[in-house]
């Protein structure tokens, strides 16, 4: 059965992303398809991105295509907007880790190497953002989990502004040569 939302948690940062409690009992990061002018393969681009990264075993956030009725939306006042349109039907999810920081909020005061327990995986997302024209990898687009054992996980979020045309590539921008 396909998993269905039960619960509205929470906006994110930037006011498109939200945090949705599932049937499966696992809280999503849902960004919908078409949602701000200008950025109409923003979830193509994350989705697919995402498809890429788990093929090479990077450190994506697990994440799915999930459903969003229409009597969901019209019974939250947060996806009631003028601004954003939040359209029912399948919209791109992420699993919510809610004991995580983005490395902004450590930047400072960084882990150490020996804190970050795949930092094997480190170079890995660098040459996978430069292969893919990812132009939005920054301190806000990385997720330190927190573990167990005091130490943390990365994770790489956030994969929208890639390739050359970034959120609106076409034929011709594809064809172009990646700006780094």
């Amino acid at each position: 059965m396909t998993k269905y939302p039960v619960k509205y948690v929470q906006t994110l940062r930037g006011g498109t992303a939200h945090v949705i409690l599932f049937s499966d009992g696992k809280e999503y990061v849902v960004k919908w398809f078409d949602t701000k002018k200008d950025r109409e393969k923003e979830v193509v681009n994350e989705y697919l991105i995402g498809k890429l990264a788990e093929l090479l075993s990077l450190p994506v956030i697990p994440f799915d295509l999930v459903y969003i009725p229409e009597d969901f939306i019209k019974k939250t006042p947060e996806l009631q907007s003028t601004q954003h349109n939040y359209s029912s039907g399948y919209q791109y999810g992420c699993v919510f880790i809610r004991n995580s920081t983005v490395f902004e909020n450590v930047r400072e005061n960084p882990p150490t190497k020996t804190d970050v327990k795949n930092r094997d995986m480190l170079a890995g997302i660098t040459v996978f953002d430069q292969w893919v024209n990812n132009s939005d990898r920054g301190t806000m687009n990385v997720i330190l989990e927190n573990l167990s054992d005091g130490g943390y996980y990365v994770h790489m979020i956030d994969h929208g502004r890639v390739f050359p045309g970034r959120y609106q590539w076409s034929a011709q921008t594809l064809s172009e040569t990646p700006v780094y």
